[in-house]
């Protein structure tokens, strides 16, 4: 495999969307904690610090339980979507095969489904 400029290119690229959609990941999860925190008793308060799965899957169920139309996690799936799409295509401007592609893709997919399951029917994106 060699490495062209425009191979180059279309990683530099794939690389600067997948860093801004983690920005943008961060930026609506605090969002999404400062309206939860705002809402709860201060003794079950979120803890921006020591997080964890258990915790995050916490955070998704009281932001559903206190926000049921809220588009926080809407906006959290699309932006996870994005991020394993731009990852899928550097793997394939990497030209490492349609089945190591195949396999990221449909892995990503199945764990940010069951990530945000459960939480109603999704706005379009022009709602965000």
């Amino acid at each position: 495999m060699m490495l062209t400029l425009a191979r180059v290119v279309i990683l530099v690229l794939c690389w600067v969307a997948i860093v801004i959609c983690g920005l943008r990941n961060a930026f609506v999860g605090g969002k999404m904690l400062d309206e939860v925190n705002a809402r709860l008793p201060d003794a079950e308060r979120f803890s921006p610090a020591w997080w964890c799965p258990g915790k995050y899957q916490r955070l998704l169920r009281e932001y559903r339980r206190l926000h049921p139309l809220g588009k926080r996690l809407a906006q959290l799936r699309s932006v996870g979507f994005m991020m394993l799409l731009f990852f899928v295509i550097a793997i394939l401007a990497l030209d490492a095969g349609l089945a190591v592609a195949a396999f990221f893709g449909i892995g990503g997919s199945l764990v940010t489904w069951f990530t945000f399951r459960n939480n109603g029917p999704v706005p379009p994106p022009w709602q965000f």
